[in-house]
């Protein structure tokens, strides 16, 4: 998967069980990695802070709990 462009649009759809980042859709139970860390884990919950940005809770799998910033621009 590639990294998104800095024009990336971020949709929620079915209150916020799933999010279009960059055109992947996101769902809860999906990986995802972040960009600036590379911390990877499975998406337990989107938490939109912001019109550009968005909070991320991740599981990771030693079972801790992750939050990563996801920016929209």
């Amino acid at each position: 998967m590639t990294s998104p462009s800095k024009n990336v649009r971020l949709d929620y759809h079915r209150k916020d069980k799933q999010m279009t980042l960059g055109g992947y859709t996101y769902r809860l139970g999906d990986l995802f990695t972040t960009s600036k860390t590379g911390i990877t884990g499975r998406i337990e919950k989107f938490v939109p802070m912001r019109q550009n940005v968005t909070k991320v809770m991740l599981r990771l799998a030693n079972n801790q709990t992750r939050f990563a910033m996801v920016k929209t621009y």
